[in-house]
């Protein structure tokens, strides 16, 4: 019966060491961050992201495939970090319009087509702006990255876009 007791005991340690290991870690995070980022956009960031590449550079994107996650899109951001943007993906090359009019900052819009190529790309697209950006090619895909990221990387008709993670 001493066994069975001992054993219990043991059980609830590691559960309690357990528990206090993501406490900790939990608080780390949240110093590290400093307040930059809720805890809902970290799990958003850490397990949707999804990475594509440009030229050189890494950009970690969230993925919108329906209508609703397009409408919503950027909307309830104040910002997004430089390496951060939002691609929409299509079942079939098309026209689409962006509307910025709901978001809180400027954005650079990239079409691009189902092989990654950029076919169209407005920079700085003010949420000012009374009436939506549209290309005039047939695009599959549109990503949204903070307004002057496409000029400061150099990213423009020439750029590699590697977009293979998101499918």
């Amino acid at each position: 019966m001493s066994t069975g007791l001992a054993m219990g005991r043991g059980s609830h340690l590691n559960k309690g060491i357990m528990m206090g290991f993501l406490i900790l870690l939990a608080t780390f995070i949240l110093i590290t961050l400093n307040g930059k980022t809720s805890g809902s956009d970290l799990i958003a960031n850490f397990f949707f992201k999804k990475s594509i590449y440009i030229d050189d550079k890494t950009f970690h994107v969230w993925v919108a495939k329906t209508d609703q996650e397009r409408e919503e899109a950027l909307n309830n951001k104040d910002s997004m970090p430089e390496d951060s943007g939002m691609i929409f993906v299509f079942d079939q090359d098309g026209i689409y319009p962006v509307s910025v009019s709901q978001m809180h900052f400027p954005v650079d819009i990239i079409w691009l087509s189902q092989a990654g190529s950029i076919v169209a790309i407005e920079n700085e697209v003010s949420p000012a702006r009374a009436y939506p950006a549209r290309p005039s090619v047939p695009a599959r895909y549109v990503l949204l990255l903070s307004g002057g990221v496409a000029d400061k990387n150099y990213i423009g008709n020439e750029s590699h876009v590697n977009i293979s993670n998101i499918q």
